[in-house]
Formats: structure tokens, sequence, C-alpha cells
């Protein structure tokens, strides 16, 4: 397989071999780098008009606080199971339909 060295024992048992790994070139990897530009062309073309009203739209929007996600969140009917389990006068657990 390779070269190695072998040690003989001292009782005549056997001998041990050391492969020596195969000689490999060190790795190099290709670096690049990538910049952006100063030009920015659109994916998609909207009229001028249009674009400067959805961006006053975008800029008038105002975010909600804490307090009135919550507030939202509270009214918010969360769905409910149709079935449940309840529990009978003897103790045992029940299925009944909401």
């Amino acid at each position: 397989m390779g070269s190695g060295s072998n040690v003989g024992s001292g009782g005549g048992v056997g001998s041990v071999v050391f492969h020596v790994l195969p000689s490999v070139p060190p790795a190099h990897f290709a670096i690049v780098y990538v910049t952006g530009t100063d030009s920015f062309t659109p994916s998609a073309f909207v009229a001028y008009d249009q674009a400067v009203a959805e961006g006053i739209a975008a800029l008038n929007l105002k975010e909600k606080s804490v307090a009135e996600v919550a507030a939202e969140n509270n009214a918010a009917h969360a769905p409910r199971a149709k079935l449940a389990f309840v529990q009978n006068s003897a103790g045992d657990a029940v299925i009944v339909s909401r």
C-alpha cells in the first residue's frame, strides 16, 4: 500500500506496520468578491404617479403599538374544538359536542 516501517516484537509474536499516508497537495479555494453597482434597474415597471402614490401610502402607514396589537388579539375569536371532555357525576370522562 505505502512505505512503512516494520517493528519486530521481542517474543516473535508478529510485527507492527505503520502505513504512511499518501502525499496530497494543499487545497486551494477560489475567492470571488462581488460588489454592487450604482445603477439600479427595477424588476417591474410602474407608472411614476402610481409609484409616488404607493410610496406616500407606505409612509403614511402608522405602526401599531403593543397595546393595539394585544387588543386586536383579545378581540379575535380563536377556533374552538367541536368536541370536549367533561367529567360526569361519577367522575368519568365523557365526550360532549360543543
